[in-house]
């Protein structure tokens, strides 16, 4: 494995397609694989249905959800034990991923 996406959510139902799609192409034409961890914030809005529904149409990296509830650890402190990749990733779902502090997994 390449890369690991790590995507902390809440309420991001309607991004994740729109995210999913713009990875794949990218990863995809760099001849990169990949994998997209979804971590969501006990969301209610149906973001881990959407993460089921972009497995299914993407077998060969299915987007991993892992649920988490409590204030800590971070989302992407969540993901980092899960994670496959070399390389890892951190991003907003709706890619407007701000400068944050770097993170050790």
């Amino acid at each position: 494995m390449d890369v690991s996406v790590i995507v902390p959510t809440y309420r991001e139902a309607a991004n994740l397609p729109v995210l999913a799609a713009a990875l794949h192409e990218a990863l995809t034409a760099a001849n990169t694989t990949y994998e997209l961890l979804v971590v969501d914030d006990d969301s209610r809005d149906g973001t881990e249905q959407a993460c089921a529904e972009l497995a299914a149409r993407h077998p060969l990296a299915p987007p991993r959800a892992a649920r988490r509830s409590a204030a800590w650890p971070p989302p992407s402190s969540t993901a980092c034990g899960r994670r496959e990749g070399a390389v890892l990733v951190v991003m907003d779902a709706d890619r407007r991923t701000r400068r944050r502090p770097s993170l050790r997994c």
